[in-house]
């Protein structure tokens, strides 16, 4: 299982409930949603209060950035089954989520604070794009056959 997060930094989070009940397959008592693939698992999403997401943040100069965002933030975290790539999807999900509210993501790859302009670009981070797990997992599975430190 993969993560992504999706940061907003909205007053109401009204509107990402809203939307995920009209974008999603399967929604439990407004605390999960998911989204399936020829009727199997693609996605699972909660909604968490920000603060929880501290913990999943390596790089502490993130800390400041999100600790100064301007409205009580709340944060998606959707889980990709790895039995799907899952890569075409969370791009159209985030680019249908943040049509409709501001906000940030950040993949299981690096503590980057995406916007949704770079990763419509593909701008690249540490050498990778948004998501990128395969060229990831390629670029670490070079490194072991090399002995070339992880990072």
């Amino acid at each position: 299982m993969r993560s992504c997060f999706f940061i907003f930094e909205e007053k109401n989070i009204n509107a990402v409930t809203v939307f995920l009940h009209s974008y999603c397959d399967e929604s439990f008592e407004e605390i999960q949603w998911n989204i399936l693939k020829n009727g199997d698992g693609l996605f699972y999403i909660r909604i968490y209060p920000a603060e929880e997401l501290f913990i999943y943040i390596e790089d502490k100069s993130y800390f400041y950035k999100l600790s100064n965002m301007q409205y009580p933030l709340l944060y998606c975290q959707v889980d990709i089954s790895g039995r799907h790539d899952g890569t075409p999807e969370i791009r159209r999900l985030l680019t249908q989520l943040f049509s409709k509210v501001r906000g940030y993501a950040m993949d299981d790859y690096t503590d980057y604070f995406w916007t949704h302009k770079e990763i419509y670009n593909n701008v690249l981070i540490e050498g990778h794009r948004f998501f990128d797990y395969l060229g990831w997992y390629e670029e670490n599975t070079f490194k072991r056959k090399n002995n070339t430190p992880l990072t």
